[in-house]
């Protein structure tokens, strides 16, 4: 144990230890007036249709429904997120009704905890100083604030998942793990792969973990097979369910695809999935230099200066890689594996884009700022001559860096000016209306803008939904690209088409699940891909809602 503590305590200032107690409370206060400032009066805006599926199984809980997707016909099991945050979410929806602040606010806690954590995470692996900095990083970095003010599950999962790391740690450090610890940890494994399903990551690096150091918590091989056994029981009776409930799709379904926006490509054959592996790599190589450098600067990517961009962002990844696989080579700690373990599963899965990539990345963010200084750390002792004790104070340094980049990133938010208004009005807020039950969603509550500007074609989306539901009646059904939100907005069915060129398969779709409307979107191109042939090929099927061209009833 001595040995892991010293070789983290190396890489940083230990004299700066006692600096934590008045920096400390600091970092909180900076967290608070960061998170305040993402409340403005479209704090009830959901934009990410994930978003409005927990909210809509909160719902289906919260009214007695049981863990079903209401927004389809027949009312299905719901068989691909998991029930942890949606049970959060219930007693949200059943006082306030789609009162998203509240449910926002629980969001944010669980952000404010997780830096809580991560502070005295690597606290108990040797440094205040270090866990205070990553503690800093974290809570200024603009990508991970922006996704606080979204009811989505990495907030919660990141929470859980530091815990378990943290709690394991402790009793490593305390003593042996006893049969409650045991449990407590199972139960923090449970809730962990229960909030997101990649948690079931953090359960193998445990076990592996256990198996390779059994001795140092005073466990026999029988008990951690006791452990293993307890924390996959509830994962496998989950995945049991979902394959005989007959719901909509699964994890495991999904992964299986060669591709989910295109059903034609098939199953996931050898050639497919060593494409998908690759084609992950290079995005998350350029994801992780993204977290690093820029949040909503993207434009420099598509400049002249985007090659030096990309390779300065691969350089970075590599940094990560470097001193993650130092650590694990050398101290072979929970943590590293832990991350190691995540990371693979994120290069095998299925990525759409940047904003999927990051957002995935989120949870490790504590992770990804602390092995890219170790792994700069080892690059500089290659350098014949490097002095170690010259290279901690640049470590320190390159962390300081990276903070300047954050606040750089969100100067806007820091500005005085506008942080004394957004105050304002978040006081305002936090003693009006959204406080209280809304029963009603407007499209002023539920229109708003992305952080690269107004996005006409979504709120375009939005208002024609909201027309919708005046023109339709209660057991109708829609179809749409975004059925959860679209759902959740006209209280109507609502359902996805098939991702098929195939005319014929969705022309049997619309008849088995009884569609009465089609809305259509400007915003995704599998609209434009699978549902427009259709329409053209299916115009006598159709009547045009003039002068709203994006809703169409079917005859």
């Amino acid at each position: 144990m001595k040995k892991d503590v010293d070789s983290n305590r190396a890489f940083f200032f230990p004299e700066l230890d006692r600096l934590t107690d008045w920096v400390w409370p600091l970092v909180l206060l900076l967290g608070l007036v960061l998170l305040l400032e993402l409340l403005d009066e479209k704090f009830s805006y959901v934009l990410v249709a994930d978003s409005a599926h927990y909210i809509l199984l909160a719902r289906s809980i919260a009214e007695g429904y049981g863990y079903s997707d209401i927004h389809i016909p027949g009312n299905p099991p719901h068989t691909l997120y998991p029930p942890i945050l949606p049970l959060l979410l219930s007693p949200f929806f059943y006082l306030f009704g789609y009162n998203f602040l509240w449910m926002k606010l629980l969001i944010t806690g669980f952000a404010i905890a997780s830096v809580y954590v991560i502070k005295h995470l690597f606290k108990e692996y040797g440094n205040r100083s270090i866990g205070t900095m990553l503690a800093l990083l974290v809570i200024t970095n603009y990508l991970w604030l922006s996704l606080t003010r979204e009811i989505l599950s990495e907030m919660p999962y990141m929470f859980f998942s530091l815990s378990t790391i943290y709690l394991l740690r402790r009793y490593e450090n305390t003593g042996r793990l006893d049969l409650s610890r045991m449990m407590l940890l199972v139960v923090l494994l449970v809730l962990t792969y229960f909030t997101k399903a990649i948690g079931i990551n953090l359960y193998m690096a445990v076990v592996v973990y256990l198996f390779v150091r059994a001795d140092e918590y005073g466990l026999s091989r029988r008990e951690v097979v006791f452990l293993a056994i307890a924390g996959i029981v509830p994962f496998i009776l989950w995945n049991i369910r979902g394959l005989f409930a007959g719901g909509e799709m699964s994890y495991l379904s999904i992964f299986f695809q060669s591709d989910f926006y295109d059903e034609e490509k098939g199953g996931l054959g050898l050639l497919a999935f060593l494409e998908r592996l690759s084609g992950n790599i290079f995005m998350y190589l350029r994801c992780i230099g993204v977290i690093f450098m820029v949040s909503h600067f993207k434009s420099i990517f598509v400049s002249p200066l985007s090659t030096v961009m990309v390779s300065l962002s691969i350089v970075l990844a590599v940094t990560v890689i470097a001193g993650l696989c130092y650590e694990i080579y050398h101290s072979r700690d929970l943590k590293a594996m832990y991350t190691m373990f995540y990371l693979l599963m994120l290069i095998a899965w299925q990525v759409y884009g940047s904003g999927d990539a990051i957002r995935y990345l989120m949870p490790v963010l504590p992770f990804i700022y602390y092995y890219s200084t170790v792994g700069i750390y080892i690059m500089a002792r290659l350098v014949p001559s490097t002095a170690t004790a010259g290279f901690n104070r640049v470590s320190m340094l390159l962390c300081c860096l990276f903070l300047v980049m954050n606040l750089a990133h969100i100067r806007i938010m820091l500005n005085p000016g506008t942080m004394g208004r957004q105050l304002h009005a978040t006081a305002n807020i936090l003693s009006t209306s959204l406080l209280r039950n809304i029963e009603t969603l407007t499209p002023e509550l539920l229109t708003g803008r992305r952080l690269s500007g107004s996005l006409s074609c979504f709120d375009e989306y939005i208002r024609s939904a909201w027309i919708l539901k005046e023109v339709s009646s209660p057991g109708e059904v829609i179809m749409t690209r975004k059925p959860e939100l679209i759902a959740m907005i006209t209280d109507r069915y609502a359902v996805r088409f098939p991702y098929t060129k195939r005319i014929d398969r969705i022309a049997r779709f619309v008849e088995d699940m009884g569609v009465d409307y089609i809305l259509i979107d400007r915003c995704y191109e599998e609209t434009e891909r699978y549902l427009f042939p259709f329409i053209r090929a299916h115009e006598d099927m159709f009547s045009v809602l003039k002068p709203y061209y994006t809703v169409l009833k079917i005859k």
